[in-house]
């Protein structure tokens, strides 16, 4: 984890430093998503927990020769599974992500960018009703093919598609069989824990897939209304372990700036 956001850092720096040269070809962006997201970790109990997320989002963009984007979201959502009146388990999500896409078509109609992202992704739960003793998570470093394509409905109004699709990585999962009793909640402890003993994986152990469709209209001068549709999935699995799957749909509602 620490690697990862020292390596995020040296990125954004990038970003920063580069930004002052092509200022009119950068754009940030501030939104808000709401979805469902349903997590199934089988490592507690092979039921699906469910329930609203609200998320809040941060870009930045960077169009030229090539395609770059950063990419933060933060998530909080209280989870419950059928067989529960209320939702008192809940679900944290961190997503960092970097792309670097090459052109490979462009014309006045569409543009479309291929290249290699980095993600970084974190599930953090406690399910208050199975286990309230111990926290759930799944972290995900991975290398991933990413396809970026901008079609253009009229000079202020955009259709933008996305598909991202991870390669190799390194997850973490917790053991199956804890021997401890209680899980020290604190914020350092969590940290430790959900960053230690990295493995190496490849699609049979750790997936991820995401899609989505964004709609921008020019609302005042080069600043944008964005609305957009997307679809995350994902799936760890440890070796001494049982999966931890994940599906988000969401909405979202922003701005570029």
């Amino acid at each position: 984890m620490k690697k990862f956001i020292m390596v995020m850092l040296f990125i954004q720096s990038y970003i920063n430093l580069y930004s002052q040269d092509s200022a009119n070809n950068s754009r940030h962006y501030f939104g808000f998503s709401i979805g469902n997201i349903q997590t199934k970790d089988e490592n507690l109990i092979p039921k699906v927990h469910s329930g609203l997320i609200n998320m809040i989002s941060y870009r930045y963009e960077r169009i030229s020769s090539s395609y770059n984007l950063f990419d933060f979201n933060l998530g909080y959502g209280l989870l419950k599974t059928k067989i529960e009146k209320e939702a008192v388990s809940f679900n944290c999500q961190l997503a960092l992500s970097y792309c670097y896409n090459l052109s490979l078509i462009r014309n006045d109609f569409i543009n479309y960018y291929l290249g290699p992202k980095i993600s970084f992704t974190s599930s953090l739960a406690e399910y208050g009703v199975f286990d309230e003793a111990h926290a759930y998570w799944g972290n995900f470093l991975s290398l991933c093919l990413s396809n970026v394509s901008f079609i253009s409905i009229d000079p202020e109004k955009d259709l933008v598609f996305n598909l991202d699709i991870s390669i190799i990585g390194l997850y973490t999962r917790p053991e199956y069989n804890r021997l401890y009793s209680n899980e020290y909640w604190t914020f350092s402890n969590i940290i430790d824990i959900m960053n230690s003993n990295y493995k190496f994986g490849f699609l049979n152990n750790a997936f991820q897939f995401k899609a989505s469709a964004e709609y921008r209209t020019q609302i005042w001068n080069s600043n944008d209304l964005s609305l957009a549709l997307s679809v995350y999935y994902s799936r760890i699995k440890d070796e001494a372990g049982k999966p931890l799957t994940e599906l988000i749909p969401k909405i979202s509602l922003g701005i570029w700036l």
